[in-house]
């Protein structure tokens, strides 16, 4: 499993909607599009760094960055890189 199927796979756990992968893309709002509360947010944060086994640097929580797809999706490809 790649890190991106990863990632949508964390969305649909944590989401309490029916989250249809397919119409996921990178400017996707997580809030917006997907319908996340803000304790959603951090529920997938969590579940994130526990599939990843990476720590998201407090820096890169600015909400407007982790609540757009590919700017999530780029603060994971970047945590792994570390």
């Amino acid at each position: 499993m790649n890190s991106e199927s990863i990632l949508k796979d964390a969305i649909i756990k944590v989401s309490t909607k029916h989250v249809d992968i397919s119409t996921i893309n990178d400017d996707t709002s997580i809030i917006q599009d997907l319908g996340f509360t803000s304790v959603q947010i951090i529920q997938l944060l969590i579940e994130i760094e526990e599939r990843f086994g990476i720590l998201i640097d407090d820096d890169d929580l600015e909400l407007d960055q982790i609540t757009i797809y590919k700017n999530l999706y780029s603060i994971i490809a970047e945590a792994l890189k570390e």
